[in-house]
């Protein structure tokens, strides 16, 4: 004779399958997040980047119309960048210039980000951090 309750099968997790799920989802967070991290860090420095250029476009525009980078028309700073990202700050005199952007969070591999008259890009750790 034979009993219903010995051949039902039982239902759910084991511990064990439990804790291989917890396992796999760590490994596969311990690559995940570092990448986001960087993600964010990359496209918050891509900000302050586009910030250098575009304020570099505006003296470059005040240079041929007074011949100076520093006539009143010119920006003169400190400026922040579109979203807050980055502080930016302009050295000029007659004929050169020097911009400035601060990050407002933290950026251990670039830091400041420069931008001279002459197009030289650079940072503030001296690594390539322009793309």
């Amino acid at each position: 004779m034979q009993l219903n309750s010995n051949n039902s099968s039982n239902r759910g997790f084991t511990l064990i399958e439990v804790m291989i799920v917890v396992v796999i989802v760590g490994i596969i967070a311990s690559f995940a997040v570092p990448s986001y991290v960087r993600y964010v860090r990359d496209g918050k420095r891509s900000e302050g980047q586009v910030a250098l250029i575009s304020l570099s476009t505006r003296l470059e525009r005040c240079f041929t119309e007074g011949f100076s980078y520093i006539s009143s028309s010119c920006p003169t700073g400190p400026l922040d960048s579109q979203s807050g990202y980055y502080s930016l700050s302009v050295s000029a005199a007659s004929t050169s210039y020097t911009l400035t952007a601060e990050p407002n969070f933290q950026d251990t591999q670039c830091g400041d980000l420069t931008l001279a008259h002459t197009g030289i890009r650079g940072s503030s750790t001296g690594n390539a951090c322009w793309k």
